[in-house]
């Protein structure tokens, strides 16, 4: 149990590492296993900007929208009290900013907010282009906000789709620029089918040359 390897759980090393182990439940679509996790850690700290985003996420998850926008708004809050605009030059204190702000653009994500997702990534990348995570999850918004916009040209919905900006050629540029960069990441079925995904994002068009039952 990882909540009995600190003697300090309101630590910031221990929060963030019990909200990685959270995270990587939703990534797996295991919402049951992150709820439990996440209700555990509420208990110890609630008012800390990745736990309320996380929150949101679950909420939203299960439908809950009112609650999971009232989390949001409280990572938000919290996150501005906890790291406001001060810049730090301690590596650590940094990266832990940068995971808050990578926490609360999952949220936004989660709800379908897909330029205020982007945003956040987008601010974060310019600044720091050498974690995977960040690169993969900035890719990920890029790729279901351009299908998420295909679907809505298809089916001509007018209103909550994303927005033109999503299929546009500065978008697939720099969904490109970023997948190039997990090249040496990823496997190499893992890379092709999502550089497939991509191409199918943002043209509308599967790639001829690669079955999409492969994927």
């Amino acid at each position: 149990d990882l909540f009995n390897l600190f003697d300090d759980q309101k630590s910031n090393d221990f929060l963030d590492l019990i909200s990685s182990q959270v995270e990587i439940c939703l990534y797996q679509n295991e919402v049951n296993q992150a709820t439990v996790m996440a209700d555990k850690l509420m208990q110890v700290e609630e008012s800390y900007p990745r736990i309320y985003a996380i929150q949101s996420r679950i909420a939203a998850h299960k439908g809950e929208i009112d609650l999971a926008v009232e989390h949001l708004h409280k990572a938000i809050q919290s996150y501005k009290q906890h790291f406001g605009n001060h810049e730090s030059k301690s590596l650590p204190v940094y990266f832990r900013k940068i995971i808050n702000q990578n926490s609360i653009a999952e949220a936004w994500l989660t709800l379908g907010e897909f330029q205020k997702a982007i945003e956040i990534w987008k601010q974060m990348y310019a600044v720091i282009k050498t974690q995977p995570l960040f690169t993969w999850r900035y890719l990920y918004a890029l790729i279901t906000g351009a299908e998420a916009q295909q679907n809505a040209n298809i089916l001509r919905i007018t209103t909550h789709k994303p927005g033109s900006e999503f299929i546009s050629g500065e978008f697939y540029t720099t969904a490109e620029t970023l997948i190039n960069n997990l090249v040496n990441i990823l496997p190499q079925e893992q890379f092709i089918c999502l550089k497939a995904r991509t191409e199918s994002a943002f043209t509308g068009k599967w790639p001829l040359n690669l079955n999409v039952d492969a994927c």
